[in-house]
């Protein structure tokens, strides 16, 4: 029997990509928290890498304006309401983290069947996935609500941090001459 070459290629690919969770997972086993401490070292992987697609926007994390109160003279009220974006944001991911988690111990254990059914794995890797990017919208969300709370002069502060990459926004995706 042949197998045509889309459908090998989409199960290399998702063989790869099982492959290199499992690689992370057996690298970070002696975590004695077991599959907590193990999803948090992801989220906190992944959380940093949605800094970076995020670009500036990700300076504005409702925890990271909390952290920065009296650097940029938040009233309490702004507080609170940041406070409250936080929370809904948390289990918001908390939500999707479960729905993730559940899905990727699916597709590993039906990559681990002798012949693996490409629906059922294609199925839970798109569960695990949309969770994954529910995740990310719901940081990128928050961001943005919590942008909405400070005034022009606190955004403006913000602004001018640098980003994950070490740059104010006003360089962010500049070039410089002769690249």
């Amino acid at each position: 029997m042949t197998i045509k070459r889309p459908v090998a290629a989409t199960a290399a690919f998702l063989a790869l990509a099982v492959a290199g969770a499992e690689a992370q997972q057996r690298q970070h086993q002696h975590c004695p928290e077991g599959e907590e401490c193990r999803t948090m070292q992801m989220e906190r992987q992944q959380g940093g890498m949605m800094m970076m697609m995020m670009g500036g926007i990700g300076r504005f994390t409702p925890e990271m304006l909390i952290e920065h109160r009296s650097d940029l003279s938040l009233t309490m009220e702004q507080v609170q309401r940041l406070e409250a974006i936080a929370s809904a944001a948390t289990q918001a991911k908390a939500a999707a983290r479960t729905v993730h988690d559940t899905h990727r111990r699916q597709l590993m254990e039906a990559l681990s069947a002798p012949m693996p059914d490409l629906e059922i794995v294609r199925t839970h890797f798109d569960a695990a996935h949309a969770a994954m990017g529910r995740m990310h919208r719901t940081q990128l969300e928050a961001a943005l609500e919590a942008m909405a709370v400070l005034t022009e002069e606190q955004r403006t502060l913000v602004r001018s941090w640098p980003t994950p990459r070490g740059r104010p926004d006003s360089m962010h995706g500049e070039r410089r001459p002769g690249r």
